[in-house]
C-alpha cells in the first residue's frame, strides 16, 4: 500500500469516526426523549426488534467497553446502513441499563411472550438472597412435603394424600430470567401484591400420550429480582390465585 492509499485509508476513517460521533449524539437525544416518553407512559412501547435486542444485549453485561470493541468490528464488518441501526439499539440499551427509573417504568418489557415460551428476566443488578417461603392459605388437604434449594431458587412442594400437587417456586433472576413454556397456552395479564404477572393454563399430551391440564401463576418481585411461581397441574387457575395472593415471602 502506497503513502497515499494510507494517507486516504486514515482520512475515510477519520470521516467516518466523525459522521458516527454526530449520529450518537443525535441518537443518544432520541433515547433520552424515549425514556422521558415511557416513564410518563409505562405502557408505551419501544419497537419489537429494539426491544428484544436490548433484553439480550443487557443479559450479556451490556458496558461501555462492548460499546467501544462492537464500534471497532462493525466499522469493518458491516455497511454503513448497518451500523447506524446497530448504534441507534446500544444507545437505548445502554439507557435502559444504566437508569433504574427507566427499568421500572419499562417493567413490562420484561416479560416477554415469544412463539413457544414466556421469558420472566430482569436486567442485572446486584444479586438478591432468596426468602423463606410460607404458604398461608392452600386448598384443603395439602400440606408441605418437600423443598429443594439452589444458589438460584428454591421450590416448595405441597401435597395431599391422594397426591395432588401445588409446588412454588422463587427464582433469582439477578443474572438471567425464568422461561415457562406458553406455546398454545391461555394467558391474561396480572396483578399480584402490586407486581404484574400472568395467569397460564395450558392443555397438552404428555411422553406418554397421557392428556393434562397445567396451570400457573407467575410473576416478578422487581423490588428483590425474584421470579415467582406457582404451578399445579390438578388445580384451577382461580384456585391457584388464591394461593399466589396470600403467599409471604421474607
Amino acid at each position: 500500500m502506497t503513502r497515499r492509499e494510507q494517507l486516504q485509508e486514515q482520512y475515510e476513517e477519520a470521516l467516518f469516526a466523525l459522521l458516527m460521533d454526530k449520529l450518537a449524539e443525535a441518537e443518544g437525544e432520541k433515547a433520552l426523549l424515549k425514556n422521558e416518553e415511557l416513564k410518563n407512559d409505562p405502557q408505551a412501547a419501544l419497537p419489537e426488534d429494539v426491544e428484544r435486542r436490548c433484553l439480550r444485549t443487557i443479559r450479556r453485561s451490556f458496558s461501555a467497553q462492548t460499546v467501544r470493541a462492537v464500534g471497532r468490528v462493525t466499522g469493518r464488518l458491516f455497511s454503513r446502513v448497518a451500523v447506524v441501526a446497530l448504534i441507534g439499539m446500544l444507545l437505548v440499551s445502554a439507557a435502559f441499563a444504566a437508569s433504574p427509573s427507566f427499568r421500572i417504568n419499562t417493567m413490562n418489557f420484561l416479560i416477554r411472550t415469544f412463539d413457544e415460551y414466556t421469558d420472566f428476566g430482569a436486567a442485572p443488578v446486584k444479586t438478591q438472597s432468596l426468602p423463606e417461603i410460607t404458604a398461608a392459605w392452600l386448598p384443603e388437604g395439602y400440606e408441605l412435603a418437600a423443598q429443594e434449594e439452589s444458589g438460584v431458587d428454591i421450590t416448595h412442594y405441597y401435597r395431599t394424600a391422594d397426591k395432588r400437587e401445588i409446588r412454588i417456586s422463587v427464582y433469582n433472576i439477578s443474572g438471567g430470567g425464568h422461561g415457562v413454556d406458553t406455546e398454545d397456552a391461555e394467558m391474561e395479564t396480572i396483578i399480584i401484591n402490586g407486581h404484574e404477572g400472568r395467569t397460564i393454563f395450558k392443555e397438552g399430551y404428555d411422553g406418554y400420550g397421557e392428556p393434562y391440564e397445567e396451570s400457573r401463576i407467575v410473576w416478578l418481585d422487581t423490588a428483590h429480582n425474584w421470579c415467582i411461581d406457582v404451578t399445579s397441574y390438578q388445580e384451577s387457575v382461580d384456585s391457584l390465585m388464591q394461593v399466589a395472593e396470600n403467599l409471604i415471602l421474607e
